[in-house]
């Protein structure tokens, strides 16, 4: 190790260490910050009182994944955006590669590419809908999981042959009966 740092001149730095973060600035696209965030929302969603029992089928593990992911990103951007400077938000940055290709003729050729990286808030914004999206897919808001019980609901009841609108006829004479019965006493 001695004759490593003989060999570097005075003025550089020691070598980064594998798997440093000095040239991380938020993690939403670092899968070694995103997979342990996502796995412990899905570990956390998976143990809540609330959690959808039909979401535990090895079908819907994808997909549940993928909401974890996109949860995963969201709060990697949540944190950084909350800990720095609010014109940082708004900073894009484009990329340009450029290339120059000689012909054997003496021509040349100038080709640029320019990538333009989306500022953290818009990335934020776009991931939310991403998530949210996700969330509804799986039923994991009020309204999607009023939907998909609604659903579940018509396909018990084609499947069974059932008259839904009948049975609910009866429970509302019933209600009615018991109420009616309850004044006479």
């Amino acid at each position: 190790m001695s004759e490593e740092v003989e060999k570097r001149p005075p003025w550089s730095r020691a070598p980064f260490a594998k798997g440093h973060t000095k040239s991380v600035q938020h993690g939403a696209r670092s899968e070694r910050m995103l997979a342990p965030l996502a796995a412990e929302i899905e570990a956390e969603a998976r143990a809540s009182s609330d959690w959808p029992a039909h979401l535990d089928d090895a079908r819907y593990s994808a997909e549940v994944a993928s909401w974890c992911w996109s949860e995963a990103v969201c709060a990697r951007l949540r944190e950084f955006l909350a800990g720095s400077d609010p014109l940082e938000w708004l900073q894009e940055t484009q990329d340009t590669d450029e290339s120059v290709q000689v012909s054997e003729g003496g021509s040349s050729r100038r080709r640029a590419r320019t990538v333009r990286q989306q500022s953290a808030l818009e990335q934020l914004g776009r991931w939310e809908r991403t998530a949210g999206q996700r969330r509804a897919a799986l039923g994991l808001t009020p309204v999607s999981a009023a939907k998909l019980s609604r659903d579940l609901m018509l396909a018990r009841k084609s499947a069974s042959g059932m008259d839904m609108a009948r049975l609910i006829e009866q429970a509302q004479a019933e209600d009615l009966g018991e109420v009616e019965s309850g004044d006479a006493e």
